[in-house]
């Protein structure tokens, strides 16, 4: 399961949804307004800080995989 982000295009409410697939499994309502005209934003990845770089510097990891 994965968790996804969408925005209501009646009042703007973000909200997020643990779907297993987006394709086939039936898409929520806004929990704000409860329409379904809803759509996919894109969300920050974990691990990565607003510019999109990882926020542990790659300096960290040595050579045998381990953090020093």
């Amino acid at each position: 399961m994965s968790v996804y982000v969408y925005q209501c295009t009646r009042c703007s409410e973000v909200f997020m949804v643990l779907l297993r697939n987006p394709e086939t499994d039936q898409l929520p309502a806004c929990p704000n307004c409860h329409s379904t005209a809803i759509q996919p934003q894109l969300s920050e990845v974990d691990g990565l800080n607003q510019a999109g770089r990882s926020s542990t510097p790659a300096e960290s990891c040595s050579t045998n995989g381990r953090f020093t």
